[in-house]
């Protein structure tokens, strides 16, 4: 039986910077979406949804991060 690959936590980290990249910048549209994709990527890691929520309430959208 094949065991489950984890992803080595530099992989994570860099994904992470990069997000956090742009909302360094705050351009917290960029770093939302950023986020979002990081959810797919990380689907059990809670970390990107609460930053991309967190992102899209300080980009002031407010009816996407209700939907988040």
């Amino acid at each position: 039986m094949a065991s489950k690959i984890e992803q080595p936590d530099i992989v994570k980290e860099d994904a992470f910077k990069w997000a956090r990249s742009a909302m360094g910048s705050g351009d917290w549209r960029t770093a939302a979406d950023r986020w979002l994709v990081l959810r797919s990527a990380f689907p059990d890691n809670p970390q990107p949804y609460f930053q991309a929520t967190l992102c899209l309430i300080r980009g002031k959208q407010l009816d996407a991060a209700k939907d988040a």
